[in-house]
């Protein structure tokens, strides 16, 4: 025991010291890379510790909870603040809805865990269900994987949407309507999916825009500093009562036109204040 005990020390101060003292000076892309690899360990590592508890109640939407509250260790590991904005409209609005929100990165769901409206599903791609126990946590959390254009991932939204129109079952839905992720200034063009679900349940859509992660991160520069800040707002939930299928590509280009006016501010904020914080850390020292 004491052997062990000596072990675990002599480890312990060794990463600690590396992290202080070797890993600042190591060039910023194998930085950026000892980060990544990091953070995709936790995901994984998220997925495993959130296995057991969901055996309990498999594919209940209650499940996401556990992996949710692990993002939030993993968001302070990395040094990453996220301020979320007019969280009422999202935390005070009754009934099962739709969410939306901008995709940039795998590091969506840091900024995710700080919003999630409980309990809710994801839906993601396909491939992500064999993603080791990422993927097997997700199903076990009742997270929704279609493949993208075929009639089984048209059947699927339709189950869901018969779900999402049960009233009595209390159920909320996250989809990234870009499908694919953004990494620039512009969002990219929205699916209709996500648009097609609330109106045939006749739910609300609320959308979530989250600033951009530049002032910390950039896989286009291999750049993964910290500290960071994402700064997200919960927009006005847009009513779907009444539509038809008919009025869903005005919906989507109305919704995606209120969020990317609203992508470009937040950005700049976001990037301002990082900025400041940066600059009374170095007044400090």
């Amino acid at each position: 025991m004491l052997e062990f005990l000596i072990y675990a020390f002599g480890i312990t101060i060794s990463g600690y010291l590396f992290y202080a003292i070797i890993f600042p000076r190591l060039p910023s892309i194998v930085r950026y890379r000892i980060k990544m690899a990091v953070y995709y360990l936790h995901l994984f590592t998220h997925g495993f510790l959130s296995t057991f508890p969901s055996l309990l109640k498999p594919k209940d939407p209650r499940n996401f909870r556990y992996p949710m509250v692990l993002m939030w260790f993993t968001t302070r590991l990395f040094g990453i603040r996220v301020q979320v904005l007019d969280k009422n409209r999202i935390r005070d609005l009754p009934g099962n809805f739709v969410v939306i929100s901008n995709h940039q990165s795998s590091l969506d769901l840091i900024g995710i865990s700080h919003v999630w409206p409980s309990p809710c599903i994801l839906v993601a791609k396909k491939s992500l269900l064999f993603a080791g126990w990422f993927g097997l946590a997700g199903w076990l959390c009742g997270c929704v994987f279609v493949s993208r254009g075929r009639q089984s991932a048209i059947a699927e939204m339709r189950r869901l949407g018969d779900r999402l129109a049960d009233a009595s079952s209390r159920l909320r839905v996250w989809i990234f309507p870009e499908g694919t992720r953004q990494s620039g200034g512009e969002f990219g063009e929205f699916k209709k999916g996500a648009f097609h679900l609330a109106v045939q349940a006749q739910v609300p859509v609320v959308p979530v825009v989250f600033s951009s992660y530049s002032n910390f991160y950039s896989k286009r520069q291999r750049r993964f500093d910290s500290p960071g800040l994402v700064l997200a707002r919960v927009l006005e939930p847009v009513t779907t009562q009444g539509l038809t299928e008919s009025d869903v590509p005005a919906l989507s280009e109305r919704v995606r036109a209120v969020m990317s006016a609203e992508y470009g501010p937040l950005s700049e904020e976001a990037a301002k204040v990082a900025s400041a914080a940066a600059d009374n850390e170095i007044k400090a020292d």
